[in-house]
């Protein structure tokens, strides 16, 4: 992050000593060091600056005349003081005349933090700031303003409404207090006792909402409400949110959503030894094959009916789509492992029916894999990676059925691993290779023909083909041998 610093200082080595403080601290500083009244004016006039860093005592000049020559630019800039020496009661002197913190130069690890808190409170400053000037601006055409606009006096009785106030009170149907916020009589004398303008109130009336801000009247003891709809920009963010955390093709929850929950009920249940979580990640069984076949809309329809059965048959439990044809059900508090067996089986049994989707009757049918947490389960990753372990082997085993997670299972999962990366390399090294073997006529020993095998040579140990040529398959490598 870029930081500008103006640095006011006759000492070049404690320049570069502050410079190296906030360049330790990941910014990346632009300074400029000066020391004298004409530079100070030069630099204030010429360039702009994150903050200003100033010594408190310099040949002709103290912090105090700085700060007169910065408040006659009228910049509202952090202004913090580093000094070697420097009395409490110049402290004090110095801060009542605008500066915003002092530091002593034996104790530069305050700086980093003194700036960050000053940037982020003059930003604040600007926010506000800009926010009154527009609804003061606003407020100046109440009767033109195209949001509700009313005057309360100082115990709270509404004075005056523009004709858009008069418009939605009708809209809705509603009387005035039901407009107004809660608490409003107490809104008016804060506002008043205080000078100043309230934070942003929320009124909800319906599926209407509103933000209501109060702000003193400069001269006489009066209170201006502004009020604007933000009824689309909620409904916008709630959008948001709901896609942040949805599939948006079933209404699922998605992989993030999941593992948010998954995290919460293992969290929940990691000093019990009764109950447990378990994971049952469900994949379409030849979905490829459909989708390829029928084509992706109808192919999308499937999934969203899949979803629909998903959500009848496991109804408490947390549901959703990660991708594609992949699905993962979140079981909590299970006392018997009896009962994740029991879902995954009416799971199967839901699939058993046709899907009637654009005048086709599509079967299929899902592999599941089943995991529950144990002592090597710290993480919803690991959760996860355990189930999908289980699923492909529900795969291996003729689909349309459903495994449980065992240590041998991962056992074999890194043993496929291992084949699959090593015979990408053995592809680019022409370790595989092809072997004949004659087909010949027994009654007359005449040789008819050649079956070709392929074999694999790797280290000098001939790996079967019955190892690595379903890991082929299945990896897409088959193609390249």
């Amino acid at each position: 992050m870029q930081l500008r610093v103006l640095n006011i200082e006759d000492s070049e080595d404690d320049s570069l000593l502050m410079q190296r403080e906030l360049k330790r601290n990941g910014y990346d500083v632009k300074l400029e060091r000066v020391e004298t009244r004409q530079a100070i004016h030069d630099a204030l006039s010429t360039r702009r600056w994150d903050v200003i860093v100033c010594d408190h005592n310099l040949p002709g000049l103290t912090s105090k005349h700085v700060l007169e020559i910065i408040q006659d630019f009228h910049l509202d800039i952090p202004f913090i003081i580093l000094s070697g020496s420097i009395g409490e009661e110049a402290a004090v002197e110095a801060m009542r005349s605008g500066a915003h913190d002092y530091i002593m130069k034996d104790n530069l690890a305050r700086l980093v933090p003194a700036i960050e808190r000053e940037l982020r409170d003059m930003e604040m400053r600007l926010a506000k700031k800009r926010a009154e000037e527009e609804n003061i601006r606003l407020a100046a055409f109440p009767r033109e303003n195209p949001n509700p606009v009313m005057t309360a006096d100082n115990k709270g009785n509404i004075i005056y409404l523009n004709p858009m106030s008069g418009l939605i009170l009708n809209e809705l149907d509603i009387n005035l207090n039901e407009f107004l916020p809660d608490h409003h009589d107490e809104l008016v004398q804060q506002c008043l006792e205080n000078k100043r303008s309230s934070g942003n109130i929320e009124k909800t009336i319906g599926e209407r909402t509103f933000l209501w801000l109060y702000h003193p009247h400069s001269s006489m003891e009066l209170v201006l409400l502004y009020g604007t709809d933000i009824t689309d920009m909620k409904k916008a963010q709630a959008h948001i949110e709901y896609i942040a955390y949805h599939d948006i093709l079933t209404g699922l929850s998605n992989r993030n959503h999941f593992l948010m929950q998954t995290a919460a009920a293992l969290n929940k249940v990691k000093d019990s030894a009764e109950k447990k979580v378990a994971l049952l990640f469900v994949d379409v069984d030849r979905f490829n094959l459909i989708n390829d076949s029928l084509g992706h809309v109808v192919g999308d329809s499937l999934l969203v009916a899949i979803s629909k059965r998903l959500m009848e048959t496991a109804r408490d439990c947390t549901i959703a789509r990660l991708s594609g044809d992949e699905f993962t059900i979140l079981l909590e508090d299970v006392g018997d492992i009896q009962e994740t067996v029991d879902l995954g089986k009416c799971i199967l049994k839901s699939m058993e029916k046709p899907f009637h989707i654009m005048d086709h009757d599509i079967y299929t049918s899902v592999s599941i894999g089943i995991s529950m947490n144990a002592p090597h389960v710290v993480t919803p990753e690991d959760l996860f990676r355990d189930a999908d372990t289980a699923m492909y082997f529900a795969k291996n085993q003729g689909r349309n059925n459903l495994q449980f997670f065992t240590t041998l299972m991962n056992e074999r999962a890194k043993e496929r691993l291992h084949i699959e990366t090593n015979l990408r390399r053995a592809i680019e090294k022409n370790e595989l290779f092809l072997v004949y073997q004659p087909q010949v006529d027994i009654l007359t020993g005449t040789i008819l023909g050649f079956e070709t095998l392929l074999r694999w040579n790797h280290n000098g140990e001939n790996i079967s083909p019955s190892k690595f040529i379903p890991v082929a398959e299945e990896s897409g490598l088959i193609i390249p041998i």
